[in-house]
Order: C-alpha cells, then structure tokens, then sequence
C-alpha cells in the first residue's frame, strides 16, 4: 500500500525474464533474498540483454498494512 505522502512507483520498461535462475529465501523473521543467477531480460523488439548475477533484498517480508 502506498501512503499520499510516499512516492509513486515509476517503471522505465517491463522486460520479460527469458532465461537464469531466481530463489527466494526466507532468511530473517522479515528478511527474504532472492539471488539473480545468469538473468536474461528480453525488449518488446526482440534484443536481449544479460543482466547477470545480481541479490534482492526485501527486508519487510511478511509485513502488511492493516
């Protein structure tokens, strides 16, 4: 949930994921990482570009308003 007083998200571009490995691990009581193994994101035209390896963090895992 966004609150009025928060920033509204902002997308540049939405990629599909064409090839690598993502999983999500619960690794605190709110913490879950998420390592980006060989990701491959693939444009509307067809191009493909190699993210790489790369770790999400979410430190709210498991939160929610209300």
């Amino acid at each position: 949930m966004i609150e009025p007083d928060e920033p509204e998200r902002r997308y540049d571009h939405t990629l599909a994921a064409v090839s690598g490995t993502l999983e999500i691990a619960v690794t605190g009581d709110n913490e879950a990482r998420a390592p980006l193994v060989g990701l491959v994101v693939e444009y509307a035209d067809g191009q493909r570009l190699e993210i790489g390896d790369h770790e999400l963090l979410n430190d709210c895992w498991g939160c929610f308003a209300g």
